[in-house]
């Protein structure tokens, strides 16, 4: 009758260590889907403010209002930057193709095709209109539309 008894308390003990196990088991894959979604979420943002950042920095480094452009060229909207670089004229070139957007500095006469330029960041779309002396920028990036509003002053500040 001891052996019997002895036997259930084991078994017992076993079975509490295997709630005990399946409930920390369960407690670290929710923690771990937890931690994944928060850092999904953080680099979805910083992706947003890196692109605002850098945007804002383009139209920032314009020497006067009239060095910003909103164009269109090879099928794409552009934002372009006027600049005059050892007495020649440049334009930097802000646009979305291809799934990234892309940016390049070259010479004014440059012939430009939507292929060129360095990727900068994935995004589907890609569009600047001007709003009340604002620039309207539209991204949208992993399905989600993203709207932002710029001064185009320009101007070195």
């Amino acid at each position: 009758m001891n052996s019997r008894g002895h036997k259930f308390d084991i078994l017992a003990v076993l079975l509490i260590l295997c709630v005990f196990s399946a409930a920390i088991l369960s407690l670290l894959l929710s923690g771990a889907g937890t931690y994944k979604n928060i850092t999904e979420k953080d680099r979805a943002s910083q992706q947003e403010q890196i692109l605002e950042l850098f945007i804002s920095n383009k139209v920032f480094q314009a020497e006067n209002r009239d060095s910003v452009r909103l164009t269109e060229e090879g099928g794409v909207s552009i934002l372009a930057v006027d600049s005059i670089e050892n007495g020649e004229p440049h334009v930097t070139r802000v646009w979305c193709y291809g799934g990234w957007i892309r940016e390049l500095y070259s010479d004014a006469g440059y012939n430009f095709t939507p292929d060129d330029g360095e990727k900068i960041a994935k995004a589907e779309e890609l569009s600047f209109t001007e709003d009340g002396g604002l620039l309207k920028v539209r991204i949208v990036s992993s399905g989600k539309e993203d709207i932002r509003y710029f001064d185009m002053k320009g101007g070195k500040r």
